[in-house]
């Protein structure tokens, strides 16, 4: 599922933009310009999707957000602001196409008579493997 146009600019018009420091090696650049950026979008609080929509983006997205339900998405890939935004955009973009897409029904099959015959082999040596564990019968002579 494509997000529209207009969803994505409904989107655009609520995320809150942060810029910091790269991490890691670059020289001057790194150590000078703030080219991470930080997109930060509460689903719950959004007016470009409907309540089932919002219930489904929570449900899918819960271990993304953080306590207060904000989403965060970060990217430092790039060397320019502008290509970290871009990425940052894109990533939201498709983490919210994933979530609404319809989950597919599991279709519910029989193991194969190979699977069953390599588990009761299993079983059947885990078996021998604990009989031989044990003391030997005690002979009262």
């Amino acid at each position: 599922m494509r997000l529209s146009e207009q969803i994505q600019n409904q989107i655009e018009r609520e995320l809150t933009v942060t810029t910091s420091r790269s991490q890691g090696a670059g020289g001057q650049n790194v150590n000078k310009v703030e080219t991470r950026v930080t997109l930060s979008w509460n689903p719950a609080e959004s007016s470009a999707f409907s309540a089932d929509q919002k219930e489904k983006l929570s449900a899918r997205m819960k271990v993304r957000l953080t306590a207060e339900g904000i989403l965060m998405i970060s990217s430092q890939r790039h060397r320019s602001q502008i290509q970290n935004r871009d990425e940052a955009r894109r990533r939201l973009f498709h983490l919210i196409e994933k979530a609404l897409q319809p989950e597919k029904p599991r279709i519910a099959t029989a193991p194969t008579a190979a699977s069953d015959a390599r588990r009761l082999k299993s079983k059947r040596k885990q078996s021998e493997i604990k009989k031989n564990r044990r003391l030997p019968p005690r002979s009262d002579e």
